[in-house]
This record gives structure tokens, C-alpha cells and sequence, in this order.
């Protein structure tokens, strides 16, 4: 038997979202992106260098309680287990996007106070 974990770090691209299933367990969402960046020698600055990687994660029981205390911009890891996810884009083609069965959400930099009452 073989099991792939994985690990992602970066920045909430929106506020948790928290719900209850039917049965009253709760689930909640997180949303981390990923963009590929580069030094650009010549400008002197960093740039983008390829396509973003979004990242969808999705948190079960006792582990959402963290999720309440999030907003968007704060630094976070989650580890998990990865899953692809076919959807239909809002043009009807086709897509596929990573999912993350999180095992577990933290903190690792909040955002700052002014930007968070923004």
C-alpha cells in the first residue's frame, strides 16, 4: 500500500469557507494559490513564469475549528492528500483542477491588522 502526501504553503487567495453536511459535520474550504516566479536580470525585478496552480483544500471535523480565525492574505501550510477533480468551466469545456483532503491547516504568518479590517 502507498499513500502521497502533500504539502502547500502560501497566502489565502480568499476567507475560509465553513459549512455543515446534513448529517452535521463540519467542512470547510481553503483556497491557496500558486504562481512560479523568476528574477528577471535585465529589469531587476521578480516576475511571473508560468500559469497558477490553484489549489483547493478541504478540511473535515475538528480540524476546521482553525479555519474561523483565517482571512484572506494570511500565510498558510496544509498537508493533505492530493486528488484530481474534473469540472465544467463556465464556457462548458472541460477542466481539472488539484484538490487537497487536508489532514491540517496552521498559521503561519497573519496578515497584517490595517489589511485585515479592509
Amino acid at each position: 500500500m502507498s499513500e502521497v502526501q502533500m504539502m502547500v504553503r502560501g497566502y489565502l487567495a480568499q476567507d475560509p469557507r465553513v459549512s455543515q453536511t446534513n448529517s452535521g459535520r463540519a467542512v470547510g474550504n481553503v483556497l491557496v494559490p500558486h504562481t512560479p516566479r523568476r528574477f528577471n536580470r535585465e529589469s531587476g525585478a521578480w516576475e511571473d513564469s508560468g500559469a497558477t496552480l490553484w489549489v483547493e483544500a478541504t478540511v473535515w471535523g475538528d480540524g476546521v475549528d482553525i479555519l474561523s480565525g483565517l482571512v484572506k492574505g494570511d500565510e498558510v501550510v496544509v498537508n493533505g492528500t492530493p486528488a484530481l477533480e474534473e469540472f465544467e468551466r463556465r464556457d462548458g469545456s472541460p477542466g481539472t483542477k488539484l484538490t487537497l483532503g487536508a489532514a491540517s491547516v496552521a498559521l503561519v504568518q497573519r496578515k497584517s491588522t490595517r489589511q485585515a479590517r479592509q
